[in-house]
């Protein structure tokens, strides 16, 4: 028997092929669409982070900025100097330093302290440092806002006793006095600095034990930034001393904080506060780069702005009493690689501030 014709209809081996070749485009093209798709999204995950990170930073580095100089007498505190003396220094802890440059310039603490060039090294630049000096009108060491510094919150009173033995300065707090802190205060610690007040005379020392149970501080020569000398001509302690003996009623205390900043080897920013362990504050972080406007005082016309002003100065010419603005700037790099070239992405935030001591500039002169 024989069946009768019926249609059987396909795809041609052409057919097929051509249909298999429209595919594969339609698949490429969706894939690519999809690759692209996942670039931009870590690529806006990765800037995002980055961005969140500078911000961290970059608002630290403001608080601690804005805050420079508050409290300080005017023209800074000479540290030890004269015969007897070595260089105090900052950015040190008692087992290490941190940065390159440590020496403070002139052994005159400042409410700034620039410095360049002197922490870690990425894509063949050396990231700058920054100190900024300030004083802590928040801890009650029973000082009374004596000639420039700030006032504490409780009524005024002198420190019950202060005596030197050797190269040991030993202090007692007064009664109302809180060296413990309090209230989400940081209380008083070893390698805090203090800064004594006695009529027009300012003396920094930085505090080696702390009994917070008796008040009772010791400065001791030898300490991890050199402030304490009790052999300097100058500037220390003993030169409190009227006619060879302190004067019961006369020293009041603060403490001061004095803030280092710098990139460490593992692309950290780091902050330091007095001569404690630094602690980092970001990570991913490539390059820390200040610049200052600074008055000119030589009153030679700068290319930049005129006569007086030098605006994106590298250094503060070791006259940081000159500084009119201090421009910061933070680079950091994405935490993974990835993106249309598997590369890692970078990012800068940069900001100004101007101190509270900054100096005066007439810019319509």
């Amino acid at each position: 028997m024989q069946l009768g014709n019926k249609s059987q209809k396909g795809f041609t081996l052409m057919e097929g092929l051509v249909s298999l070749s429209i595919g594969l485009v339609v698949l490429g093209a969706g894939g690519l669409m999809l690759k692209k798709s996942m670039d931009v999204s870590f690529l806006v995950a990765q800037r995002a982070e980055m961005q969140q990170n500078l911000r961290a930073g970059i608002n630290q580095m403001t608080h601690d900025t804005g805050l420079a100089g508050e409290g300080l007498p005017v023209g800074g505190v000479q540290l030890p100097n004269g015969a007897g003396s070595i260089q105090a220094k900052r950015g040190c802890g008692p087992t290490q330093c941190f940065v390159t440059s440590t020496a403070i310039p002139s052994n005159l603490l400042n409410y700034a302290l620039p410095d360049n060039n002197d922490g870690a090294i990425f894509d063949g630049v050396t990231s700058d440092s920054f100190t900024v000096t300030y004083l802590d009108n928040k801890l009650n060491l029973g000082g009374n806002g004596n000639s420039q510094a700030q006032p504490q919150p409780t009524p005024a009173t002198p420190i019950s006793s202060i005596t030197s033995s050797g190269t040991t300065t030993t202090v007692v707090l007064p009664t109302n006095a809180t060296p413990g802190g309090g209230n989400g205060i940081q209380a008083l610690q070893a390698g805090d600095l203090v800064l004594f007040t006695a009529a027009n005379n300012f003396v920094i020392a930085e505090a080696t034990t702390v009994n917070l149970a008796t008040g009772t501080l010791t400065f001791v020569d030898g300490d991890p930034l050199n402030f304490n000398q009790s052999n300097a001509a100058a500037g220390n302690i003993q030169s409190l001393k009227v006619g060879g003996a302190y004067v019961p009623g006369t020293i009041f205390l603060y403490r001061v904080f004095m803030v280092t900043y710098f990139v460490n080897n593992n692309m950290q920013l780091m902050r330091q506060v007095n001569s404690g362990p630094p602690t980092p504050v970001v990570e991913n972080i490539r390059q820390l780069k200040i610049t200052y406007d600074i008055i000119n005082d030589a009153g030679t016309t700068s290319s930049s702005t005129g006569t007086g002003l030098i605006t994106n100065n590298p250094t503060a010419n070791g006259t940081p009493g000159l500084i009119k603005k201090i421009n910061i700037a933070l680079s950091a790099r994405s935490t993974l690689s990835g993106g249309p070239n598997n590369t890692f992405q970078r990012l800068t935030l940069a900001t100004a501030i101007s101190p509270r001591d900054l100096t005066f500039y007439d810019s319509y002169q």
